[in-house]
Parts: structure tokens; sequence; C-alpha cells
């Protein structure tokens, strides 16, 4: 980089007085970083190079800059902040190829909304810096005047096409046909089989295959999330891997979705996990720690299912120097802090590249007789088309593939060829919304205390094993006692609560009508007694989302637009 540009984020780390600045925020991620030093990290994983993008601006707009991207590391996914950086990077590169950024004008980003029309047939790069440019201006900080920002709102800006892969059926990037999975699953199971792909490989691959889940989610999985002790139906133990979830603007491992599986199936992530803690204890006992069952087990516990092997060594080896010294408790706090951490997790690209090279081994051919492309993401669209050629409809399948809103869930069912499929078979009694709002008629409230009958819990609470979930209006006259009966969620005097455990009932109902359904058949009449019930079930769900929605908006608002 030429060294005129380089000298600016040296002049801006330092004080009037000639003394060097710090200022010491925290990502999203919980990382502590300098905001006057070149690069933050913003994750265990990721960082963003602040002083490349503020060498392609003038010095006057680099506090501003600095303050702003600050702003947004902390309220923001590291991935959210680095996208924003290389926004930042083309607008620049783009428009002032051969000095700085003298100013933000709004000719140039005018100018700058046609030239990336034409590059890439959207406006995502001007979505990204519209947001950027707004809270600049909200923070009242230098650098961005009103009539950039009055420009800015005046844009309609042409966002990518939503599932333009899925719609086109593309075959290199689309999903893959009936007869591209079967084989792929066919031939991932037998180069298991002859050693070709380890274990770690052949699980993310079965992972990925049966669940559509996004790369991110599996990189996110620890040990203790394959349980199989935790929930008992019928005097057996419930197979789940619980699924961290993704783009919903929480934090690391802050909300899991669970999956039950098949003893086949869940014997493979079991067998990972124990592998996982055999390699654990070996490395342990390498760099010198004796440690007691107990606390082996829940180191275990929270150890990646699919592990960063390099960091786990790199953080043993500089513990080793608190163990010679006989600082036994400070080494085993911050060991333990490792492994609650992300530190040791793979990243979602690891688990990418992990899947190709799962599928190059495999040696699976796609439809055109060429060796099949792979991703993550085409497994996704592979799952969600099969969902809908099954006849579920967008509800189901959006909260099987643990979509946020219904919009994404509705493209796999508008691009069948299978065009005609009635409606829904596991919601026959309801393809439409406005069907979904005749079902439940009840009224959820954000709190127990905001029901009727909410300050007196015992006689309005309702449990579902033995967890309160929402509250009755007619203080239970009805007689069915204090458990949540099926029956409720199709009652007017019904209250669930915003934070109630709806999305556990409603696997239960579906885990149950999948076994009436392989006993009975499909359209058997015992099959389907339960679906006007797992209709209202999911209506409360859609209900509770779109009431956190709506707080969250008001709380941003009343925040100002920062």
């Amino acid at each position: 980089m030429n060294d005129e540009f380089s000298l600016g984020s040296i002049a801006d780390h330092q004080s009037p007085g000639g003394t060097f600045q710090r200022q010491i925020e925290t990502s999203k991620e919980g990382i502590d970083f300098d905001v006057y030093a070149d690069s933050w990290q913003l994750s265990n994983h990721r960082s963003i190079y602040v002083n490349e993008v503020l060498a392609l601006y003038d010095v006057s707009l680099h506090h501003g800059m600095r303050q702003t991207l600050a702003h947004k590391a902390r309220n923001k996914a590291d991935g959210t902040c680095i996208s924003l950086g290389d926004s930042l990077l083309h607008f620049a590169r783009t428009m002032y190829p051969r000095q700085r950024v003298p100013e933000w004008r709004s000719v140039d980003l005018q100018n700058y909304r046609v030239k990336i029309c034409n590059e890439f047939g959207d406006e995502r790069k001007l979505q990204n810096l519209r947001p950027f440019l707004k809270s600049w201006n909200n923070l009242r900080l230098p650098g961005v005047d009103t009539d950039v920002i009055d420009e800015l709102k005046a844009m309609k800006l042409k966002a990518p096409e939503t599932g333009r892969a899925v719609r086109s059926n593309d075959p290199e990037e689309g999903p893959l046909e009936p007869t591209e999975l079967h084989m792929l699953s066919r031939d991932i199971a037998a180069a298991y089989e002859t050693s070709e792909l380890g274990l770690p490989s052949f699980s993310i691959a079965i992972f990925h295959i049966a669940t559509g889940r996004r790369p991110v989610q599996s990189a996110a999985f620890k040990c203790k999330d394959v349980d199989d002790t935790s929930v008992i139906r019928n005097g057996k133990p419930v197979l789940l891997t619980h699924v961290p979830r993704c783009k919903q603007g929480g934090k690391f491992r802050t909300e899991f979705r669970s999956i039950d599986w098949t003893p086949e199936f869940f014997a493979i992530f079991k067998l990972q996990r124990q592998m996982v803690g055999l390699e654990f204890s070996r490395l342990l006992e390498k760099h010198g720690w004796n440690l007691q069952s107990q606390d082996f087990m829940e180191l275990h516990a929270q150890m990646p299912l699919f592990p960063m092997w390099s960091r786990v060594i790199a953080t043993l080896g500089k513990l080793e120097t608190q163990l010679e010294a006989g600082a036994h408790g400070a080494a085993m706090a911050e060991l333990r802090k490792a492994a609650a951490g992300s530190l040791w997790h793979q990243y979602s690209m690891a688990i990418t590249r992990t899947l190709k090279e799962a599928v190059e081994k495999a040696g699976t051919h796609s439809r055109n007789g060429t060796p099949l492309n792979m991703n993550a993401y085409r497994l996704r669209y592979s799952k969600g088309t099969d969902l809908a050629r099954e006849g579920l409809g967008r509800n189901v399948i959006g909260w099987l593939l643990d979509h946020s809103n219904l919009i994404s869930a509705g493209i796999y069912i508008d691009n069948l060829p299978e065009h005609a499929i009635p409606a829904n078979r596991a919601m026959a009694m309801s393809p439409t919304m406005q069907g979904l709002a005749q079902l439940f008629r009840g009224k959820v409230v954000d709190r127990e205390e905001d029901a009727v009958g909410g300050t007196d819990p015992k006689t309005s609470r309702i449990h579902f094993k033995g967890n309160g979930a929402a509250s009755c209006g007619t203080r239970k006259n009805c007689g069915l006692g204090d458990r949540i009966p099926r029956c409720c969620y199709v009652c007017p005097s019904f209250q669930p609560w915003l934070e109630g455990p709806h999305l556990d009932v409603l696997q239960e109902l579906l885990n149950e009508r999948k076994e009436r359904e392989d006993a009975l058949g499909v359209d058997h009449a015992v099959t389907k007694n339960a679906d006007p019930t797992i209709v209202a079930v999911i209506n409360v769900i859609q209900r509770c989302e779109a009431r956190r929605q709506e707080l969250t908006k008001s709380n941003n608002s009343n925040d100002g637009a920062y």
C-alpha cells in the first residue's frame, strides 16, 4: 500500500500533545479492542483492519469513521462489521482510485449507485453504507452532512434477488435433485466405511445432509449438545442434538433448537463426542495435566464437537508455565474459560471446506456428469425443496430450517416443479395465514403479570413439563388442571407467554404425528387428528416472533437512531 496513505492511521492515533490515545471497547462477541489500534479483533476468529480503510479516506473523516465503526462493532456481529469494511474499501477504490476520499458527497453516492448496479446487478454495498452513514450522522460526529442523509433516505435500493439459485434450479449452486442427494448420501457412507473419510468429516456431512442447517451452526456445536439423558419419552431417552441458532441477532450460543434423531444417526454424533474426549484426554496428559474425573467431564462437555485442535494445543502450551510454577488454580480457570468460549471452535468457512473435501472424497457426480459442486447452502436448499415436496407448508419448513421469517421458506414451495401440490398435509386444516389466525383465538402476553389472572398464578398458571408456559383467563375453571393441554391452543381464554416453551410443544406434536403417519399412513383420520392443534401452536410461535420484532423496533426507536 502507498506510504502516503498509511501515514493517516499513525497521525490519527496521536493526541494533539503527541501522546498515543487508547479507547478500549468490547465487541458484540465479547472481545476487547482498542479503537485507535490499526486492527480490531472482533471475535476469536475474525478481525477488521481499520488502518486499511482509513488510509483511503481524508484525515478529516478519520475520527468520525473510527467512532462509528466502533459503535457498529459493539452492537453488530463480526461478519456484519467486516462486510461494512469491505463496502467502505470498495466505495473509495471505485470513486477515488488515485486519491483519498475527500468528503462524503451526495453526487458521489449517486454515481456509485450507478456503478455498482452495472457491476453487480444490485445495490447491496450501498445498502451496507446507508445505515453506517446514518449512524455516523445520528452520533453527531463530524463528517456526514444532513444533505447526504436526505439523499440516502430518498433512495430505493435494489437488493440481491432472494433465492436465485433455488428459483433457477441452478445445477451448480441450486438444490440437488433427489437422485443426486441419494447418491451423495450413499457415497458419503461408503467413503466412511472404507476409511477414505474420517469420523469428523463424516459426521459434519451427515448433519448437513440431514438437517440443512448453516455451517456457522455446526461450527458452534459443543459436546454437551449431543444429549441422550435430558428427555425421557415412553420410558426411553429421546436422542437430541441441541443446535445453536444464528441470524437472530443473539450472541454466541444463546438460543437453541433441538433435533430428535433415530438411534442410527445419533450414534454417529455420540461417537464423535467420544473421540473428542479421547483426543482431549491425550493432549491434557501430554501437557502435564492430571485432572480429577469430575473436572475432566465438565471440560469435555464444553469442548467443541468439531474442535480446532491447533488452538486447543496452543492454549495448553501457554498454560504449561503456570502448571510448572504451581499455579494450578489459575491455569484451571483459564482452561475452563477457553473451553466455555468460542476460542477452540472452527469457523464456518472451515466447516464448508471440510464438507467440500468430504464430497470430493466420496466421488459423487452431478446430473451433468461432472464432480458435484458442494457447500452447506446447497444442502440447505435441497432440504427445503424436499420438505416442500412432502407437502409441508412454509410455516413448518421455516421452523424445520430454523428461518427467522417465512419469506425464505416460501421460495421452496413456489419453486416446486410439482407446483400443483395441494394444501400441505401436515397442516391440512389451514394452508393459509388466514386459516392460522382463526385456529389460535387467544392472546399472546409479554409476561405472566400482563395476563388476565396473571397476578394469581396458583389459579391461572398453566405448565408444560413442570415449567410455566401460559395463563388461563378462566382461572382453570374448565377442570383440566395446571398442565398445558393441547386443546388450550385453540381456546379463546388461552394466554401464551411470549417466552413460553411453545417450540417444545410443537416438536412433541410433530414427533407424535410422524409416529402415527409411519404406523397408520399419511391420510388416516387418526394421523390428522392433531393437525388443528399443530397449526394453532405454529401461529402462537409466529405471533410471539412478530411481537419480539415489534418490541425490538420500539426499543430501537426509543434509543434514537443509533
